[in-house]
């Protein structure tokens, strides 16, 4: 009974904490990395109810009826196609949360109960935000099928026919659908930049973030010192470094140098980001939800599993880009 009383209370200590916690915890792992942060803050961090796959509606041409006319010119009606759909995979992952028998008899009181589970889901939330950056950029030669997609599947660092397949439409037959590629110099990074930004953008679509490494991000400012430089101070206030370029805010990250997430020349690459194309999806059933506390047949302990599925997707890819910069 003893036992029964002190499993119940950790089901029900679990859920009321992570009920009320969620949407923090949710927010802290988001909050940990610059691109995450940034498209929580541009609001690309959106939920979805299911489906088979997360589907992202293209423009692919333009309407071919479009014309001038005067006085009983005949119009054209005959039918257009301009869009199509990505369809991208529901990725999923998960955190356990275990705790053994002996910590149960050691922590009997509502009130130690509750300081373990707090302590416990303090971890997994640390391990999940360190999880969750690797997966968003991690390059396609380190990681696994059943990944969240990153910026290296969707920003690729390789040019035009050599592409792959996103979101089910193979890049090497659709033009329309690769994303900018440049190989340029560090020596001459704020040239590199300039130039760069102007052949991802498009009239009013720029790119609104660039994302790059700290070897970079230190020679744009030695390159610029001593000039106006504006800063993002909501990201500051939060603990990212930062500059303004033009419309853009530009942000490094200690994983693009790491070579256990990024390897070969991509670790050498920024990122030229339109954030409006870009989501975030999780699924409505499995953000970060918590599952109950079941005992192994094999063990003295219980376990629960903290759950997430979504995808990283993108709706247009030629104004994404990525600089390799040797």
């Amino acid at each position: 009974m003893a036992v029964h009383t002190i499993s119940t209370t950790i089901d029900n200590l679990a859920t009321t904490t992570l009920h009320r916690t969620r949407r923090q915890f949710a927010d802290a792992i988001f909050k940990a990395s610059p691109f995450a942060f940034y498209m929580l803050a541009r609001g690309r961090v959106q939920t979805e109810n299911g489906g088979q796959s997360i589907r992202e509606p293209l423009i692919y041409a333009t309407n071919d009826t479009v014309k001038s006319y005067s006085g009983y010119d005949k119009l054209e009606v005959h039918p257009t196609e301009e869009l199509t759909q990505a369809a991208y995979n529901w990725k999923l992952f998960a955190g356990t949360i275990s705790i053994s028998g002996e910590e149960e008899l050691k922590n009997s009181g509502p009130a130690a109960i509750m300081n373990l589970l707090k302590a416990k889901i303090q971890v997994a939330n640390k391990s999940m935000k360190e999880k969750m950056n690797v997966y968003l950029l991690q390059t396609q030669d380190n990681r696994g099928t059943k990944d969240f997609l990153s910026l290296d599947n969707l920003i690729e660092d390789i040019a035009g026919a050599s592409q792959g397949v996103v979101g089910g439409i193979a890049r090497a037959t659709y033009s329309w659908w690769r994303n900018k590629y440049q190989t340029g110099s560090l020596a001459s990074i704020t040239a590199e930049f300039r130039n760069f930004y102007n052949d991802v953008s498009e009239g009013i679509e720029t790119p609104d973030m660039i994302l790059c490494n700290q070897t970079q991000f230190e020679a744009y400012e030695d390159q610029n010192a001593g000039k106006l430089r504006l800063q993002d101070t909501n990201l500051l206030d939060v603990g990212f470094d930062n500059l303004r370029y033009k419309g853009a805010v530009m942000m490094w990250d200690t994983l693009m140098d790491d070579t256990s997430v990024r390897t070969s020349t991509a670790d050498k690459v920024a990122y030229f980001i339109n954030t409006d194309y870009l989501r975030l999806v999780m699924h409505a059933k499995r953000q970060f939800v918590m599952s109950k506390f079941v005992q192994p047949y094999d063990q003295d302990a219980r376990v629960a599993q903290i759950l997430v599925a979504g995808n990283l997707t993108c709706s247009n890819s030629r104004f994404q880009g990525a600089l390799n910069l040797t």
